[in-house]
């Protein structure tokens, strides 16, 4: 699951890591992970990543 191996892999690195998925043809919003390390260090810049995939997911989405 890449979730989990996502957990996984910031914890052993420390690393700051944000992950974003979405199916072109999926009714559920997007999802997105943000590493504890990058949520603790700047969680406005975490919520904005956020915000950014969604945005270009949309744009993708609605391109079609």
């Amino acid at each position: 699951d890449l979730a989990i191996y996502s957990e996984s892999l910031a914890a052993e690195t420390g690393c700051w890591l944000f992950m974003g998925a979405h199916h072109p043809g999926a009714n559920l919003p997007t999802i997105h992970y943000g590493s504890p390390k990058l949520r603790q260090e700047h969680m406005e810049g975490a919520e904005e990543l956020g915000n950014l995939f969604l945005n270009i997911a949309t744009a993708l989405r609605n391109s079609q």
